[in-house]
């Protein structure tokens, strides 16, 4: 789980904004799901005025095997997210 400290943002005026860059070694997905590389990419957090809008962009790849000859494989994930 990724998480930030939006209190100041939360006091800020509507409209501001922050960007943060996400570099992230390992987290943990799910069972039996794993990441084969780093999760990286860009969110932007925008008070809205009552609450905050997260947008952004994040890369990664998830650990799989080859159905064919079973060896180690990686599924690329490119996630958009508001």
């Amino acid at each position: 789980m990724l998480s930030y400290n939006v209190a100041d943002l939360l006091r800020s005026a509507p409209g501001t904004s922050e960007r943060f860059d996400v570099a992230v070694k390992a987290l943990p997905v799910a069972d039996e799901v794993e990441l084969a590389r780093p999760l990286h990419g860009q969110i932007r957090l925008q008070h809205s005025g009552r609450s905050i809008l997260v947008q952004g962009h994040l890369d990664t790849a998830l650990a799989e095997r080859c159905s064919r000859c079973l060896r180690p494989a990686e599924a690329p994930v490119s996630i958009d997210l508001q």
